[in-house]
């Protein structure tokens, strides 16, 4: 049964009205525990304003550039696809912009937006063309959606129709046996339950750059995999 989708509502980009600095820098990696929903938005929303800090110094409230209700609907209704809530709300509130990766916008112009997997990246039969398991790998494929690209190198996030959960496509995927250490790499690969946990990823990853810039310890790297596990930090980092 496909699950039923909400809207929630979110005021993450009204309630940010000052500058963001080097003193705004949390100082723990991991997600604060006993968050509400909308308290979690506004720790994602750190995830953008430190890339802009390290960008350019400053963030300030252009660094989010919120989606509206007409964009969203509009989004669903070219893609035929009904957003994940978290993936709604994100978009509302920070809008496509990068964090420590890249969200896709909801409108097409002139790049990659939200849209199916085999929309955004169309040479994904040509790249399958050899596989034995072709046919089930491209049925998978169908089923996913991109909504995030990782450093514009041709690998996606993804989330399933049904479920909602988050899968990452590896442009690479389907080698030949030989490629990295001996073993075929998987076109797809469930990375998360949910994009809430993606996000939760993302904004890991941007704290643990902010504190090198400050002159301390990146160490996103060892709490995700701490959260993940090592297998899937490999999949995604390597």
């Amino acid at each position: 049964m496909a699950k039923v989708w909400f809207q929630p509502r979110s005021d993450v980009a009204g309630a940010f009205d000052g500058t963001f600095s080097d003193e705004d820098v949390p100082e723990g990696l991991s997600v604060p525990p006993g968050m509400t929903f909308e308290k979690r938005e506004r720790w994602w929303s750190k995830a953008v304003l430190i890339q802009a800090w390290l960008h350019h110094g400053t963030a300030t409230r252009q660094a989010l550039r919120p989606a509206s209700r007409i964009e969203v609907a509009a989004c669903e209704e070219r893609t035929e696809i009904t957003l994940p809530p978290s993936l709604r709300t994100y978009q509302m509130a920070l809008g496509g912009s990068e964090t420590a990766e890249e969200i896709l916008p909801l409108t097409p112009s002139g790049h990659d937006a939200v849209g199916p997997l085999l929309h955004v990246y169309p040479g994904i039969p040509d790249l399958l063309e050899t596989l034995p398991d072709r046919a089930a790998v491209l049925e998978q494929v169908d089923s996913t959606v991109a909504f995030g690209s990782y450093l514009g190198n041709g690998s996606y996030w993804c989330f399933h129709r049904v479920d909602g959960s988050v899968w990452y496509f590896d442009h690479d995927g389907g080698r030949e046996p030989g490629w990295r250490g001996g073993s075929r790499t998987a076109v797809l690969t469930r990375m998360f339950d949910d994009v809430d946990e993606y996000f939760d990823a993302l904004t890991v990853i941007a704290i643990g750059r902010a504190h090198e810039a400050l002159g301390g310890q990146d160490a996103s790297e060892a709490e995700l995999r701490r959260m993940l596990g090592d297998q899937r930090v490999s999949t995604w980092l390597y």
